[in-house]
């Protein structure tokens, strides 16, 4: 007589969620991957040039489309689960600039030190377009005559962050 042995597989499906999108600043993200055998999951990156897969951790390296795959190869009673392939984008960050003037600045100061902030904690770049009113050189405002002074502070892109909007302000000399 024979002994056979039967096997009954059963399913091997694997839960996988991403967000849609992530902003480089972020640096990192915890996924979750889990299959119904109770296997362990594997996650690896499609587009390494934009974030990457360190166990468990998504590490995001530049903006654009990153790509990631969850694969369970199952074992000797679990069938193999189908692949799971999920893609968010990795933008930068938003970059605003806070930027104040008086009202009003007297002829007779000569400089003003102008300050300026950004969300990039990078340093923003000042302009003048009213150059026969005022002039800066860096960070210093030098006052010329009477009138409106226009000043217009600026930033543009950095690795994480985009480049922001130009506040451009006024103050009466």
């Amino acid at each position: 007589s024979q002994s056979i042995k039967i096997a009954i597989l059963g399913s091997n499906v694997i839960t996988f969620n991403m967000p849609s999108t992530l902003s480089l600043s972020q640096g990192r993200y915890i996924l979750d991957a889990a299959s119904s055998s109770g296997l362990p999951v594997s996650l690896e990156s499609a587009t390494q040039d934009v974030c990457r897969v360190q166990e468990s951790t998504l590490i995001l390296v530049a903006n654009g489309t990153c790509t990631v795959t969850a694969s369970q190869p199952g074992a000797e009673y679990t069938p193999v689960a189908l692949l799971v392939t999920h893609s968010l984008s990795v933008t930068l960050s938003p970059n605003i600039i806070v930027f104040q003037l008086p009202a009003a600045l007297l002829l007779s100061q000569g400089t003003f030190n102008l300050t300026a902030s950004a969300t990039s904690n990078l340093p923003t770049i000042f302009t003048s377009s009213t150059m026969d009113v005022c002039t800066v050189s860096g960070t210093f405002l030098r006052l010329i005559k009477v009138g409106s002074c226009t000043i217009t502070s600026s930033q543009s892109s950095s690795g994480f962050f985009s480049a922001a909007a130009p506040v451009t302000r006024t103050v009466e000399i």
